[in-house]
């Protein structure tokens, strides 16, 4: 990556100059003054808080009226399970007329296929847990151009499983929207195709072939279709064959670590044949999951390749700053932003104006204010909906912790005039300008809950957590359970 000059920040008062170079592989600038010698106290943490003035949710939500809330949900979002589908499909009794017919013809020809044009877009990555309706709400906010909902399993959702159904609901903000489904069996992820294409409100269906983790390989979808081409080429080909919006495929380099096995560069020239609209490569493989730094010169060999068959290709990996974007751009058609949008959703408006914009901690305990109230807004108001909003609140905290506030750079002007921001790049937690920037930026999931009680109220009695994503650069006390 080029080093940059200087480039304008606004921290939504006053604009600022910051002087970044490219950070190599492996280096780590930081000095000694940037790294937090101490740790907060309870007290200091709680009056960091009250002193934000940001004024949170508290006990004072009303969420007694149950039957208000699901009128105004059903206002505001869509591809809700009616409980006549659910019981349908649990009897298997649903109307699959496209499937039934290409299973006796052979051939569908469907009079309309709706089309996307995603060269230029900036997408909201798929995201597991974290990337649900409210956080997506979150990111249309700072300017996504598309979202897609969390990878569902296909046969779950063929099923009429409730939590898999949920992971399919769309908010009337997310213009374009997307619902990623992972299986490996053709025909299933066929039908569920199907169905969400005919009783959903959805834009285009993207198969996941990329997802890493063992409990979805070890059952041949993820990652594991990458080894297994007539596999892959049946499940989307049927996929793509029963719906009448675009099929788009989200696949890895490969399998192994090896560079010299990847076989992404072979599959990607057959996808539009079988029926894709576009695929999204994340530059890591398989085994490599999230380490080392994603490969670009290998998303730029693929995007030749797939645009030379007419396919756009929408790279994905690493991507954290505008200038990462800016560069992305020159070797992908799209881009999809994934973990860079969880420590800083603002990113997008970041990519949009081509400028770092410094947050300060009061912007961002307003922005999870608001995070918190899309939350009680999708599940609810009363104590089973607060504490579901509490869970994600504090799933999200355990990556946000690890945003390097920009303005912090310049107030140590040229000793780290050398550092970019970079996803790869695990800063310690930072010496915050104020009290509450170093509450914000503590790794203790104990700070957590308490920044959770400040916008929701109170933790029951015997509280725990545990997070569910926890990055290996962090202390092991982070992944542990904690109980108030």
């Amino acid at each position: 990556m080029e080093a940059c000059g200087k480039e304008k920040i606004e921290n939504g008062l006053n604009g600022r100059e910051l002087g970044l170079r490219k950070v190599e592989k492996g280096d780590c600038p930081i000095r000694d003054q940037f790294v937090r010698d101490r740790v907060l106290t309870e007290a200091e943490v709680v009056g960091s808080l009250k002193e934000s003035g940001v004024v949170g949710f508290g006990s004072e939500v009303d969420g007694a009226d149950r039957e208000g809330w699901r009128k105004a949900l059903h206002e505001s979002e869509k591809n809700f399970l009616e409980y006549s589908l659910q019981k349908d499909l649990r009897k298997k009794t649903v109307a699959l007329e496209r499937f039934e017919t290409l299973k006796l013809e052979g051939a569908l020809d469907l009079e309309y296929k709706k089309q996307i044009d995603v060269r230029g877009k900036v997408i909201l990555a798929p995201l597991t847990t974290v990337g649900n309706l409210p956080f997506r709400r979150l990111c249309k906010k700072y300017g996504a151009d598309i979202t897609v909902g969390e990878m569902a399993i296909a046969e779950h959702v063929l099923k009429g499983e409730k939590d898999e159904w949920a992971l399919l609901r769309r908010h009337k903000s997310e213009d374009i929207f997307g619902v990623q489904l992972a299986g490996n069996l053709s025909d299933i992820v066929g039908k569920a195709s199907e169905i969400v294409n005919k009783k959903c409100d959805v834009d285009f269906i993207d198969l996941n072939a990329g997802c890493p983790i063992d409990m979805v390989c070890k059952k041949g979808a993820g990652c594991d279709l990458l080894r297994r081409k007539d596999k892959l080429r049946g499940v989307v080909r049927k996929g793509s064959a029963l719906v009448d919006v675009p099929f788009s495929v989200k696949m890895r380099t490969g399998i192994s670590n090896d560079p010299a096995g990847w076989n992404a560069h072979q599959l990607i020239p057959k996808m539009k044949e079988w029926g894709a609209s576009w695929v999204t490569l994340h530059g890591r493989s398989k085994e490599q999951r999230y380490k080392r730094t994603a490969d670009w010169n290998y998303i730029d060999k693929c995007r030749k390749i797939a645009n030379d068959s007419g396919l756009p290709l929408v790279g994905n990996g690493d991507i954290f700053s505008f200038e990462d974007a800016q560069e992305a751009f020159t070797v992908s058609d799209a881009i999809m932003v994934a973990r860079g949008a969880i420590i800083k959703p603002w990113i997008f408006a970041e990519i949009k104006e081509a400028r770092y914009i410094d947050m300060t901690a009061g912007q961002r305990l307003e922005m999870y204010k608001e995070f918190s109230g899309y939350c009680l807004d999708h599940y609810g108001a009363d104590d089973r909906g607060r504490e579901a909003s509490r869970k994600y609140l504090l799933e999200w905290l355990c990556f946000t912790c690890r945003y390097p506030p920009v303005g912090i750079f310049e107030e140590y002007g040229e000793r780290l005039d050398e550092l970019r921001p970079r996803l790869n790049l695990r800063i310690p937690a930072a010496v915050g300008r104020d009290p509450l920037e170093m509450t914000l930026s503590s790794r203790d999931p104990r700070d957590w809950i308490r920044v959770s009680e400040y916008l929701l109220g109170p933790v029951p009695n015997g509280y725990k957590f545990a997070p569910k994503h926890v990055g290996k650069a962090w202390s092991s006390e982070a992944g542990m359970a904690f109980q108030k």
